[in-house]
């Protein structure tokens, strides 16, 4: 298989290296490097990510568009899966895939929440004014 991006070179790019990697953390973030080392480095045409054929060509660039912040939300989410997962690098894809556009949609819902919903007072314009 021809190289395109090393491991360190995905260490680099998502802020992934060793220093910047708690022990908790470690087997999280090892599998999130084999998935992305694996799907960067493909020459299939065609990727299955969330159950479609994609262009690998639009999944890889979606994937190195992702910086860490989008990586923890990966794993996190991943992490509060609660179901069986059959195929736990496909899935991981997925997510990976979701990242970005699903973690600014859970920012800007919570958002909402807090001003909007539940998070405020009956009654309370969220003007400031006492009264």
């Amino acid at each position: 298989m021809r190289e395109d991006y090393s491991m360190e070179f995905i260490e680099q790019h998502y802020e992934l290296e060793p220093k910047y990697v708690s022990a908790v953390q470690d087997n999280s973030i090892n599998t999130v490097k084999d998935v992305l080392y694996d799907i960067l480095n493909t020459h299939k045409p065609v990727l299955r990510v969330m159950g479609e054929d994609k262009p690998a060509a639009v999944v890889k660039s979606r994937l190195l568009k992702l910086n860490r912040c989008d990586i923890d939300y990966a794993i996190d989410q991943y992490q509060k899966q609660v179901t069986k997962v059959h195929n736990h690098k496909a899935y991981m894809l997925t997510v990976l895939y979701q990242a970005k556009s699903q973690g600014e949609l859970d920012i800007s819902n919570r958002v909402m929440y807090d001003f909007y919903g539940a998070g405020s007072k009956a009654g309370d314009t969220g003007g400031g004014g006492s009264g």
